[in-house]
């Protein structure tokens, strides 16, 4: 492009140099991989955030964070000069975070005069409202959208005490997917407003050509009131099939209420790529419901999340045996779930306790009985195992750790940890901390060293 056609761009830049050559500088400089990144994992948790409930899920959120230090300097850049302040908009503008609805009609006045939002890749909707959701806050957020047509990554944790229009979840849905067509990652968990049962799902879906290209979707927002008593899939529903050729990251909420929606897409949903799955429950999760969607889609999994929750309700061992030749790991909050014929499948064995005892599943008595007890055959029962990553925000990042070991104190943690590790050891298997520090106990006279 000639540089006559920056007619922002003045003599000021150094040289004449192209305009084209500084977007390239300001493109390496301010790259963040993972600001559109669309697959989880266990490592992008942030365990020292504040503990999860049922409105904040950041310590266990599998999706990749933005780089701040990209952002940082974007801005640094946008304050040089004023022709490196039009050129840096590109970077600066990447990913909004709205957290109040009065900052709606501000963000599409002020951006939109100079067709800003253009460079919008990611939004992040946080308002809150202490009132209800009106239509003419679902107007001002369609408008917004409209301005916003490159956005690839959406966050709709909108929260209101109600709602003035029953079709406020339908419609919003209905018009991202006409506004944004380069739309790959969704997370869907508004509070109070925007509920969705699975028929609108499955009817938006499958309506839209955009959710061909969805690679990630996170739903984790409750069902509409109306459905959560359902039993039997209407007629309605069944007409609808959805075919998901490019989704293979799945996160969704296990709750019972949330059952109705796990049959659907335990049926009616084709998702032939998927290959992360997750579960979340706040409260008693539907099992029958999990344990069908794993046996409908397990065949091409490479790794199974499930909560504190989920786990000890469901049979861990026959849901990892629905899986296929891919599957490698497996993240529960505690070893006892692991009965019957053993897990050969896996890979890397994730256990996670935020409060670990001397009987938690982090604890070494805990760990022992995983690996000693004469009815688990471990590690016989765990052919490809080749790591153990012991989740906990407590242990540091250079893997020592001390504890008492005096006569009555804790005194089992070292012979039953040193046993299991050794058992585990002999067979090639690494034990870690979730820093990625391997593990060993060493005694000394004034307590025990985890390192």
């Amino acid at each position: 492009m000639p540089f006559d056609s920056y007619p922002y761009v003045t003599q000021a830049l150094p040289y004449r140099t192209p305009p084209e050559v500084f977007l390239q500088i300001f493109h390496w400089a301010t790259l963040d991989e993972t600001l559109l990144s669309c697959t989880p994992s266990w490592r992008h948790w942030d365990l020292n955030s504040a503990p999860a409930n049922d409105c904040n899920d950041s310590q266990f959120d599998p999706w990749p964070k933005q780089n701040q230090e990209a952002l940082n300097t974007a801005r640094s850049l946008s304050v040089v000069c004023r022709a490196f302040r039009n050129l840096s908009y590109e970077f600066l503008f990447r990913h909004i975070i709205l957290d109040k609805v009065e900052d709606l009609a501000g963000v599409v006045k002020i951006l939109g005069r100079k067709d800003l939002l253009k460079w919008v890749k990611r939004l992040s909707l946080f308002c809150c409202k202490e009132g209800m959701w009106t239509r003419h806050d679902s107007e001002q957020l369609y408008t917004l959208l409209k301005r916003c047509p490159n956005i690839e990554v959406l966050s709709n944790s909108i929260a209101a005490f109600g709602v003035e229009d029953d079709d406020a979840g339908p419609s919003f849905l209905q018009q991202l997917f006409r506004s944004c067509k380069r739309l790959k990652r969704l997370h869907w968990n508004p509070l109070g407003c925007m509920s969705m049962d699975s028929t609108q799902w499955t009817q938006i879906l499958s309506s839209n050509p955009t959710a061909l290209y969805l690679q990630a979707l996170e739903i984790l927002g409750p069902e509409a009131p109306d459905f959560r008593n359902h039993i039997m899939l209407s007629s309605e529903t069944l007409q609808y099939q959805i075919h998901l050729p490019n989704l293979h990251s799945l996160r969704l909420c296990a709750n019972e209420d949330f059952a109705f929606l796990l049959s659907t897409i335990s049926t009616q949903w084709q998702i032939p790529k998927l290959s992360h799955l997750s579960f979340r429950a706040t409260k008693h999760p539907c099992r029958l419901a999990i344990e069908a969607l794993i046996a409908s889609h397990g065949e091409n999994l490479i790794s199974l999340y499930l909560d504190e929750n989920t786990c000890y309700d469901i049979d861990v061992t026959y849901v990892v045996q629905c899986t296929g030749k891919n599957f490698r790991d497996l993240c529960i909050h505690d070893t006892s779930v692991l009965q019957g014929d053993g897990l050969p499948v896996v890979e890397n064995l994730i256990l996670v306790a935020m409060e670990p005892t001397a009987d938690s599943p982090l604890g070494p008595g805990n760990l022992a009985a995983f690996a000693l007890q004469p009815g688990s055959r471990f590690p016989a029962d765990f052919q490809n195992l080749k790591r153990v990553i012991l989740v906990n925000p407590d242990f540091p990042s250079n893997g020592v750790m001390m504890a008492d070991n005096r006569k009555g104190v804790y005194c089992d943690w070292y012979h039953t940890g040193v046993g299991a590790l050794q058992k585990m050891t002999k067979r090639g298997i690494q034990v870690v901390n979730w820093y990625g520090s391997p593990i060993t106990f060493k005694p000394t006279r004034r307590g025990m060293h985890l390192l």
